[in-house]
């Protein structure tokens, strides 16, 4: 499916948070909608349209903005089988924390199973790279010139995890083109080459 359309929006307030929304064959995809995406997406997709709703992961800002979309549009859910848990527990998705327990109800349905995926636990324990039409959505896996937390990841093993994770990932950015992009959770948008440039994490 070819991407026709695409914005980044900063949402989450204090954690500008990346949340990506793009058109593709007559649909809509939001990729990991944070807090205050409501405003910017109103004019932009219609009301009638039905939301096809990405997450990499199931932290608060990352999914913040999942009220604010499903009261407007209807929206179809795809996470991780092992985060979607964390969408109804505020301890987990961190959200209690921050003094806004969020506890998201909804159906959904398995990421894996629709969409091209590559499993990235570490931070969380279902990350999931989405990896769509020359576009690398990471989440907070990999960042520009970094890696995301494995200290926020409930598993005892998750330091290990997420050195699993860079390898896997090393060998998977070595095998795509180097103007791919690369798109984190937080932060600056790379591509391929300039990942390998830019972060210590990644080598050729």
């Amino acid at each position: 499916m070819k991407i026709e359309q695409f914005q980044v929006l900063k949402t989450s307030g204090l954690f500008q948070t990346n949340s990506y929304v793009f058109k593709s064959t007559d649909k809509w995809f939001v990729v990991d909608p944070g807090s205050g995406i409501f405003g910017p997406l109103m004019g932009l997709v219609p009301v009638d349209t039905i939301l096809q709703v990405l997450l990499t992961h199931a932290h608060y800002d990352h999914i913040a903005g999942l009220v604010e979309l499903a009261r407007n549009w209807k929206i179809q859910l795809f996470v991780s089988s092992e985060d979607a848990p964390l969408l109804k527990d505020p301890e987990l998705n961190f959200s209690r924390q921050l003094g806004n327990p969020l506890v998201i109800d909804y159906e959904w349905l398995d990421i894996d199973e629709h969409f091209e995926t590559v499993a990235a636990p570490g931070h969380t324990p279902g990350s999931r790279v989405i990896i769509f039409d020359g576009h690398v959505f990471t989440g907070d896996v990999v960042f520009s010139n970094t890696i995301g937390r494995w200290d926020l990841c409930p598993l005892h093993n998750a330091k290990w995890l997420m050195n699993e994770t860079i390898r896997k990932l090393t060998k998977l950015f070595n095998s795509l083109p180097n103007d791919w992009l690369v798109l984190p959770g937080h932060g600056k948008i790379v591509t391929v080459s300039e990942l390998f440039t830019l972060n210590p994490f990644f080598k050729r």
